[in-house]
C-alpha cells in the first residue's frame, strides 16, 4: 500500500513565511477572534433591561441591563446638592401653554455625548402606601418624561416650570450601550436641549452630576419641584449584579434652564 506522508514542515518549506509576515497575517485574525469571544460573553451575561418592571422613587428609579463597564468619575450625591438647588439662578416657566412632552416630534438633544432621542411619557402613580411609582423606559433608545401632575410638589414640564424628570437606560440586553450610556461624562456647564413638537426649544445647563445609593436615597426630594425651571435625568450606574440583574447605584444629573 502506498503511503502519502503529510508533513507540516514540508509545507512550510514549500511556502516559506517569515516571522514578520506571520505576525502581519496572524495578528489581525487573532484580534478578531478575541473580539468575537468577548462580545459573545457579554451577550451571554446580558441582562434585565426592558423587562416589565416598575421603579419606586424611594428605591430603584430605572431598570437593570447588561452591566458594561463605564468610564466616569463618580461623586456621591450629598445633602447640600439638593438643598442648594433652590438657590441656583435660572429661568422660571415662560410658556404655560407648552405641549405635554411625549408625542411624536418631541426630542432631547445632548450634543456633547451624542444623544438625540425621542421623548415618551409615563404617568407617575402612587400606590396605597403613598410611594410614587415610575415605570421603566421600554427600550434602549427610550427617554421617558414622567408626568407627576397627580402628585403636587413633584416634577415639572419644559417651558411650564418645576423640575422636569427624565430617565433612560444606560445599557440594554442584546443591544449594548443605550441612550444614557455616556451620561456620566456630562460636566458642569454642559448643555441639554428639549425640542417640543410645536417648535419650541428649552436649554438647560448642568449644575452637578452625582451617583446615589438606591435604597438610602430620598427620591421624593430628587424629583421634587423647584422654584426655577430645572431638569433631572436618572439612569443606572455602579456595578452590575448578575444575580439580581440590577446595578448597585443610580446616576442623577441636575440642570437649570438657561435658554
Amino acid at each position: 500500500m502506498t503511503r502519502f506522508p503529510v508533513s507540516f514542515r514540508g509545507l512550510a518549506t514549500r511556502f516559506p513565511m517569515s516571522p514578520r509576515r506571520l505576525f502581519l497575517v496572524g495578528g489581525p485574525i487573532l484580534a478578531v477572534a478575541i473580539f468575537v469571544i468577548l462580545f459573545a460573553l457579554r451577550i451571554a451575561m446580558g441582562g434585565g433591561g426592558g423587562e416589565d418592571e416598575q421603579a419606586n422613587v424611594s428605591t430603584t428609579p430605572t431598570a437593570s441591563s447588561a452591566g458594561l463597564l463605564q468610564n466616569s468619575v463618580d461623586q456621591q450625591l450629598g445633602r447640600d446638592d439638593l438643598a442648594n438647588r433652590q438657590s441656583q439662578v435660572g429661568i422660571s416657566g415662560t410658556n404655560p401653554d407648552a405641549p405635554v412632552p411625549g408625542a411624536e416630534g418631541d426630542r432631547i438633544v445632548i450634543s456633547s455625548i451624542g444623544v438625540d432621542a425621542p421623548l415618551t411619557m409615563r404617568v407617575a402613580t402612587a400606590d396605597e402606601t403613598g410611594s410614587i411609582k415610575m415605570e421603566n423606559p421600554e427600550g434602549p433608545k427610550d427617554v421617558v418624561w414622567y408626568d407627576f401632575s397627580a402628585s403636587p410638589g413633584l416634577g415639572g414640564r419644559p417651558g411650564v416650570g418645576g423640575n422636569t424628570v427624565l430617565s433612560g437606560h444606560v445599557d440594554y440586553h442584546d443591544y449594548g450601550p443605550a441612550v444614557f450610556w455616556d451620561l456620566g461624562k456630562l460636566e458642569v456647564g454642559s448643555d441639554i436641549v428639549i425640542h417640543l413638537r410645536d417648535g419650541s426649544e428649552y436649554k438647560y445647563t448642568v449644575q452637578w452630576n452625582r451617583t446615589v445609593e438606591p435604597s438610602s436615597t430620598s427620591w421624593g426630594e430628587i424629583v421634587a419641584s423647584t422654584s426655577q425651571e430645572s431638569l433631572t435625568m436618572i439612569t443606572c450606574a455602579g456595578t452590575f449584579d448578575s444575580s439580581t440583574r440590577s446595578y448597585d447605584q443610580r446616576r442623577v444629573v441636575w440642570a437649570v434652564r438657561t435658554g
